[in-house]
Formats: structure tokens, C-alpha cells, sequence
């Protein structure tokens, strides 16, 4: 089961908001700067991605609003639309596949958290372009990227779509009473 918390007039399937700011393994807003792009190439242009949750109580803090008792925002199941399961690529494999080569990699990755700034950083962070290269050669079928919490002891995913449109016809969402 997956849960995504969003603000009561966000459209829990929408992924423009992973376009406008970024995120932790996607490129969006400032990062995609003409210098950006000049770079970093094809790294430097935006992705769409949608961000859910494993853990339930854990959605709250990843939204932000944990403990806050007037919070008007909704949280939601999200399920796939058909009885596929999710292709996930578990990033605590990569990251153990890849400390031989980049001894520091998961300090790297740790580092990246930059929570609510994304919006902020004018170049890609270490764990967009690990996330733009285990795209591109990830098998065809992968849906995302599935990693530990920056927050709490449970794991996000991270799902890529060429848009919203894809978005939400692969999976649907029903708010979780």
C-alpha cells in the first residue's frame, strides 16, 4: 500500500509540482536553468515524477504536518490501475553495487536531502543524476525508485511519467479514512 498527502485543492495524481520545484530523484524548476542545461545536457531538462509513501503514519511527516492538529490536507491510498505490481529499482542495492566504484556514494545520497529547497538549487544534486542514469538504463518496464526515508525509518518511492496524463492512467487514488 502506498499514501500521498497533498493540500486539500491539489490534484493527488498531478506531477506539476515535481516539474515546477524538483525533487530528491527528479529535475525540475531552477536546476533546469540554460546553464544548467548547458552543463548538463539531457540530465538538466525536467522530469516528471509523483512521490508516495509506504508508511502511513510516515506520509504526515514527509507532507510536513505531522502533529499539527488543524491541517486541512488529505491523505490518500494510491494504488496501479491494473493488478500489475510495481517495478521498483531499490536504490539501497545500487547504492551497495556502486561503493566499490564511488566509495562515498551513500554519503553523497545522504547529503542530497535538501527538503523544501529544491526549488532553490540552480545544478543538479548527486541523486537526480543518479536518478537520470538509472532511468535511462533501467530496464523498459521500471516504474521508479524506491529509497529509505531522509524523515522516519520507512521507505518512499519516487514514480517517473513522461506527464500527469500517464500519471493517472496508471495508477488511481481513493482518500484513506
Amino acid at each position: 500500500m502506498y499514501y500521498r498527502r497533498v493540500g486539500r485543492l491539489i490534484d493527488v495524481l498531478d506531477t506539476a509540482g515535481s516539474l515546477s520545484d524538483g525533487g530528491r530523484y527528479n529535475i525540475g524548476g531552477a536546476q533546469t536553468s540554460s546553464t544548467a542545461v548547458k552543463e548538463f545536457g539531457n540530465i538538466g531538462r525536467k522530469k516528471s515524477a509523483l512521490y508516495i509513501c509506504e508508511d502511513l503514519k510516515g506520509v504526515r511527516k514527509e507532507y510536513g504536518d505531522e502533529g499539527m492538529a488543524k491541517s486541512t490536507a488529505v491523505t490518500y491510498e494510491i494504488k496501479a490501475a491494473t493488478s500489475d505490481a510495481l517495478n521498483l529499482i531499490e536504490m539501497d542495492a545500487v547504492l551497495i553495487s556502486l561503493s566499490s566504484a564511488i566509495p562515498d556514494i551513500a554519503n553523497l545520497v545522504a547529503m542530497s536531502n535538501m527538503a523544501g529547497t529544491w526549488v532553490d538549487i540552480k545544478y543538479p544534486a548527486p541523486t537526480q543524476i543518479l536518478a537520470h542514469w538509472l532511468r535511462k538504463n533501467a530496464p523498459e518496464n521500471t516504474d521508479g525508485i524506491r529509497f529509505k526515508s531522509a524523515v522516519g525509518n520507512y521507505y518512499n518511492v519516487c514514480l517517473f511519467f513522461h506527464d500527469a496524463r500517464e500519471c493517472k492512467a496508471r495508477l488511481f487514488a481513493v482518500v484513506h479514512e
